[in-house]
């Protein structure tokens, strides 16, 4: 397998708005505890929401004797439903690497009825749709608001920044150290689900071993308290060892990644239904 591949696997993997005003303020201890727990329980009620992401990542692949430097960008929108914890993400990869060009990697994932379903376009190998069966308690993992939730609630570190404005939406804005015991836990319950993809077994990773640093901002509507927009931006370094594949494939991938997810459409009606490729798809794991 080429560096190139591994390197856009290992993103698709990580588990991704103009905004004006100033982010300066001060809120009480107890104040912040008080809001936080009360962004919790809102956001905990919201059955249907919509979102758009954008990527950015920096990625050195360093071989035995050269590094290969590329750079990935992302866009993409999806819808979650809680009610029936359903999912529909797309979102539109390019791998920009120097002397070969970009690459188009066109990633789309669903969760219906339990399973998983990923369709993501490998270089020189076309459409792949794979399907893998959710453990219990996985939806909180795969729903993008709870997701952000759960980081705030558990968070190591909580600061507080002031107010901007999202869209047009006055936001407390939050920044926060996530807690490494809990992202532990997350990627626990992930293990062995891409297993089949490639031979790498992902279940070898060990989180507290490939995130060098994370950190993430929110954006909180003051009126509503739902969760308006995140930043994230994370140092990953993964090696060939914790990606269970032999080292002459690759010594270390290094990526510095940065996300952006702006939320909208709250308690909307949401359709989501399964391509016919979907449910083709063969299980794996």
């Amino acid at each position: 397998m080429k560096k190139t591949a591994l390197a856009i696997l290992a993103i698709v993997c990580v588990p991704l708005v103009a905004t004006i005003g100033c982010a300066d303020g001060q809120m009480s201890d107890a104040d912040l505890e008080k809001m936080v727990r009360e962004i919790v329980a809102t956001n905990a009620a919201v059955e249907t929401t919509a979102f758009d992401l954008t990527m950015d990542a920096q990625v050195d692949v360093e071989g035995d004797a050269d590094v290969d430097q590329m750079v990935i960008s992302g866009v993409g929108s999806g819808v979650v439903d809680s009610a029936s914890q359903s999912m529909h993400m797309t979102m539109d990869m390019v791998t920009t690497v120097p002397g070969e060009g970009e690459i188009e990697l066109p990633v789309e994932y669903y969760v219906v009825d339990g399973w998983m379903y990923m369709s993501v376009q490998v270089p020189e190998q076309g459409e792949q749709w794979m399907k893998f069966q959710m453990p219990q308690g996985m939806w909180e993992q795969q729903s993008q608001v709870q997701q952000q939730i759960d980081m705030l609630r558990d968070a190591e570190e909580v600061t507080y920044l002031g107010t901007e404005e999202v869209n047009g939406v006055v936001c407390h804005v939050v920044k926060i150290i996530p807690d490494m015991e809990s992202l532990r836990e997350m990627v626990a319950q992930m293990q062995g689900q891409m297993g089949g993809l490639e031979g790498i077994d992902l279940s070898a990773m060990d989180l507290s071993q490939m995130m060098k640093s994370m950190s993430m901002t929110q954006y909180i509507a003051e009126d509503s308290l739902l969760l308006m927009k995140t930043e994230q931006h994370m140092v990953i370094e993964i090696t060939a060892e914790q990606l269970g594949i032999p080292g002459d494939e690759f010594e270390r991938i290094t990526e510095e990644v940065s996300t952006a997810m702006v939320f909208r459409d709250y308690n909307e009606p949401a359709t989501i239904q399964l391509p016919q490729a979907a449910l083709a798809a063969a299980a794996i794991g």
